[in-house]
């Protein structure tokens, strides 16, 4: 059988009766209707999200707020600086004596402060005597009469407002009346008056004195008058307790130890804070008192104690000795470290009393430091609102600055504060 040439040519695949050409005929051949085959691509919703996740944005947000607002207050409130100074020092060692003046015109000044008190005790009494003794105390006699000196003889007699009469065991001489710019000042002197008799009934408070003797000269007898310094005491009469003469040193020796205690006590807790007070600077007096036979068999034994402080000021002082003791000192302002490190003595004159004494020698023995003043106010405005680095520089306007220590808060800060307020300065010891 002949093979179709045709046959043999296309691939068997390709066979088709499309791809057949029939010869004389015309062959109409239909394509199958093309189906739209539905599409596989699915339009999305947008997706919504659940309000679960949008409260956690939310939160997160505000959290964030939140912590940029303590951050911005925190900055705020908090923001300040510590500089903590090294002012300039220096230690001398001092074996000098310095002449010192009573008032504030000298380099080297010093005043003076006394105190008065009363000390007694009371003890057995060791036999009974008959007693008479007169009360006695101190008054102070005026002179308003004259710009002349008065003078009062011995055994003047002196007249309490009941009429008791005391008198003076010497003669006296009261200074005159002094005027100044139209107002006048009587001169007074202070002396010890003795009762004209002996009793208790002596024994009298504070009150004002006449002059009998004056009494025919009216202006005299109003212009020379006297008041109580202290009261009358000591006046008695009759069987009396009294001691012997060791229980009475024993005791005075207990009063006056006492008194010397509560008197120094007393003066350094109201020292200026610009003076200092030494230990032999310190002097004391003490005044027997009358003994008064008490309840029972019982003596009470008085005393009558004062204190005299020499007390030096500071200033004064530390410029006394940085200008013997510093080169090239320049009237800087310092201080002591510490005062007390130094001996400090007053060299007595035997003809007078130290505390009566306008002018002393004052020898001083020891070491001691003295400390270079800065004005705190000029650093701290000198400081505000500049760069931490900048420090070094600063300090160099301040030579008595010998170095300082810096803290800024926050501790990120660069800067000072800008308000100087917030600026603190610490001295270092």
């Amino acid at each position: 059988m002949a093979k179709n040439i045709l046959e043999d040519v296309l691939p068997p695949e390709r066979r088709s009766i499309r791809n057949i050409h029939l010869a004389g005929k015309r062959v109409r051949v239909e394509r199958p209707e093309r189906r739209e085959e539905p599409s596989t691509l699915v339009e999305l919703e947008p997706k919504k999200r659940s309000p679960k996740r949008r409260s956690r944005v939310l939160l997160f947000i505000g959290f964030f707020v939140v912590l940029v607002i303590i951050f911005l207050t925190f900055s705020a409130f908090f923001t300040g600086a510590t500089v903590s100074v090294e002012a300039k020092r220096q230690i001398i060692n001092v074996d000098s004596t310095f002449q010192s003046k009573k008032g504030a015109t000298a380099d080297l000044f010093h005043e003076i402060v006394m105190l008065e008190k009363d000390g007694s005790k009371k003890v057995e009494g060791t036999e009974e005597k008959d007693i008479e003794k007169k009360a006695s105390g101190k008054i102070v006699v005026y002179n308003n009469f004259s710009t002349e000196s008065q003078r009062l003889i011995k055994n003047t007699r002196f007249m309490s407002p009941t009429g008791l009469i005391f008198r003076i065991s010497e003669s006296i001489v009261i200074p005159g009346l002094k005027r100044t710019n139209g107002s006048a000042t009587p001169g007074s002197i202070e002396v010890t008056v003795y009762a004209d008799q002996a009793g208790k009934e002596y024994n009298i408070g504070l009150v004002d004195w006449t002059i009998p003797g004056f009494k025919g000269d009216g202006q005299k007898y109003e212009t020379i008058y006297a008041r109580s310094k202290t009261t009358m005491s000591g006046g008695l009469k009759g069987k009396t307790r009294i001691i012997d003469d060791q229980t009475r040193s024993n005791t005075q020796k207990e009063i006056e130890g006492s008194l010397k205690t509560e008197m120094l006590r007393e003066v350094r807790s109201n020292l200026p804070s610009d003076y200092v007070l030494y230990d032999k600077a310190v002097y004391y007096e003490f005044e027997k008192g009358i003994e008064d036979s008490v309840s029972g068999n019982q003596v009470e034994v008085k005393e009558k104690g004062r204190i005299y402080g020499i007390i030096i000021r500071k200033d004064s002082f530390v410029a006394a000795l940085a200008k013997k003791y510093i080169k090239d000192y320049k009237d800087a302002k310092l201080h002591f470290e510490n005062p007390e490190t130094l001996d400090v003595r007053i060299i007595d004159d035997p003809q007078v009393k130290p505390w009566a004494a306008n002018e002393l020698r004052v020898a001083v023995v020891g070491g001691a430091a003295l400390v270079w003043d800065f004005d705190e106010a000029l650093l701290k405005d000198a400081l505000a609102g500049k760069p931490k680095k900048s420090l070094e520089g600063i300090l160099d306007a301040f030579p008595a600055v010998q170095g300082a220590d810096v803290i800024l808060r926050p501790f990120w800060k660069m800067h000072f504060p800008s308000d100087k307020d917030k600026i603190e300065i610490i001295a270092k010891k």
